[in-house]
């Protein structure tokens, strides 16, 4: 059975998929809305959390950031920005402009290639680097 998405992880996917849908120009009149209701309950504490997930909405790190911010605030409180992130999720969801709430990345590799790390090069010869 799949562990229940804390309040923080839904706060932050839904201002994600509302960011990213802004972008695209997608966002309904109820989508900012509630988009400016969830951002006016965050602005007090979380304000730089939410301006770094608006910048880099694909960002897992900035969402975990701004999760772990919403996720240590008062039980009251994640109740009541959890009920806003749903709806902000539901209104998206209304326009067919929200991801699935939650992160999942596919990686595919082949013919002796590896996805992992960093400056990984597939079928070509690695570029020469100077000495540090």
């Amino acid at each position: 059975m799949a562990e229940p998405i804390s309040a923080g992880a839904m706060v932050a996917s839904a201002l994600a998929g509302a960011a990213g849908a802004a972008v695209k120009g997608v966002l309904t009149d109820a989508a900012k809305d509630a988009y400016a209701k969830l951002k006016g309950l965050l602005a007090g504490w979380a304000s730089h959390n939410v301006a770094d997930v608006e910048a880099k909405p694909d960002s897992s790190a900035q969402q975990a950031a701004l999760a772990e911010k919403v996720d240590a605030r008062p039980t009251e409180e994640r109740d009541e920005l959890r009920a806003l992130a749903e709806a902000l999720a539901a209104r998206l969801a209304e326009a067919s402009a929200a991801p699935r709430i939650g992160t999942q990345t596919n990686v595919t590799a082949g013919d002796h290639g590896y996805a992992a790390g960093r400056d990984q090069y597939i079928g070509v010869p690695q570029p020469k680097r100077d000495a540090d």
